[in-house]
């Protein structure tokens, strides 16, 4: 990690940058980012499922640093910028999507522990699915089921984050 006047400010040794950068893509993702699956429908009225990582951050070298990480630990980096919206100019998306980009990224996140864990179970569940070509789990899920799973956690996210708790000292 570097300082702003370019000086290695890790403790030292590769692993510790290594958990660094992972500390930090999990963290970036806990805070702002979204794992779930995208519906689409193919031209013969099949609707079929695709994970996706999805990160959008108005600050540039937030992004770019999880960009970076990502590219540094092998992992498949896609930016672009959205257009202006409900007053907000410049956001940036980081968007990884379909299961060969995902899977790598799952195994890796899948060896820490992180908020979104739950999730990312459940889309690498999916995806060793759609591998096998079977439409249901051992345990008797289907992809329609797992993509329920995914909204359910979702939605429980949106309705904890919408309160505030302050702390008064």
């Amino acid at each position: 990690i570097m300082s702003d006047n370019n000086q290695d400010v890790t403790i030292g040794n590769q692993q510790e940058s290594l958990h660094f950068k992972i500390g930090y893509i999990l963290g970036i993702i806990d805070g702002e980012g979204h794992l779930g699956l995208r519906s689409y429908r193919q031209k013969s009225g099949v609707v079929n499922y695709s994970p996706i990582l999805q990160v959008e951050c108005v600050d540039e070298k937030i992004v770019n640093t999880f960009a970076r990480y990502m590219k540094d630990l092998g992992l498949p980096v896609y930016i672009c910028k959205l257009k202006p919206r409900n007053g907000w100019d410049g956001t940036l998306r980081f968007l990884l999507k379909g299961m060969k980009r995902m899977k790598p990224v799952l195994d890796l996140l899948l060896k820490y522990p992180f908020a979104k864990r739950e999730r990312a179970k459940v889309l690498k569940e999916f995806i060793n699915l759609r591998k096998l070509g079977i439409k249901n789990s051992k345990y008797g899920y289907s992809e329609k089921d797992l993509k329920t799973k995914i909204t359910e956690f979702n939605r429980k996210r949106k309705a904890e984050s919408s309160e505030t708790i302050r702390l008064t000292g």
